[in-house]
């Protein structure tokens, strides 16, 4: 990969995410959820960044990205950024869309582009959403990137949304939701091509950070 130009969000997106943040924290999520945050002062307040997540349900990516002060850029699969409403919304955030058939080689420069650029960038090792709530062995895509880059990865472990339902909110009231960050884990930047060992290895390291954070029901195959 060429160091290619440092990628940074226009001001527009800027501006749009910083009013979904405090649309998300005062008005759409407090009537449905519970939310607790913990070990935030993990995540570094500046510099480039990858938060590695689970993801049990769709509400992950904006309940992370409108608790966290800092703004994320995520990578969504096309067919969401595509669509209609939805998509300007996403591109509006700064969603960069990747396709998820093979490797997607521009989007991944545009996402190494903002990391050296400084920028927090919020991937899911797995690859895509857990439908059955528990973690599973990771793709090869933040690993590389880590690598790659010599970044952090903060692990970040949630749990909570994966449970909502509207009839379970009638009933039961609020949704608790934790977001937990963990202690970042950080790899000496390599050159030319990396080892599938080297990948392996980064990647289960990763997942087990992430396993460290959620309850024992939701760690899967790193219980």
């Amino acid at each position: 990969m060429g160091r290619g130009r440092a990628w940074e969000p226009p001001l527009v997106v800027k501006l749009a995410y910083r009013g979904g943040q405090t649309l998300g924290r005062r008005i759409v999520f407090p009537p449905l959820f519970r939310v607790r945050v913990e070990g935030e002062n993990y995540c570094p307040s500046t510099g480039p960044c990858i938060v590695a997540s689970n993801h049990f349900s769709n509400f992950d990516p904006i309940l992370l990205g409108a608790y966290l002060p800092r703004r994320i850029t995520y990578l969504a699969k096309r067919e969401l950024v595509d669509t209609p409403l939805l998509g300007i919304i996403y591109r509006l955030w700064g969603v960069l869309p990747v396709n998820r058939d093979g490797v997607d080689l521009p989007a991944m420069r545009q996402m190494i582009r903002a990391l050296r650029g400084g920028n927090l960038v919020g991937m899911y090792p797995e690859g895509t959403r857990s439908r059955d709530a528990v973690l599973h062995p990771p793709k090869a895509g933040v690993a590389y990137v880590a690598l790659k880059l010599g970044v952090p990865v903060v692990p970040v472990s949630i749990w909570g949304p994966e449970a909502f339902s509207w009839r379970g909110r009638v009933r039961d009231g609020r949704i608790p939701v934790t977001i937990r960050f963990g202690q970042s884990l950080t790899w000496e930047r390599q050159i030319g091509s990396i080892s599938e060992t080297d990948l392996g290895s980064a990647g289960h390291s990763i997942m087990r950070a992430i396993a460290d954070g959620l309850p024992e029901k939701f760690r899967g195959a790193y219980a």
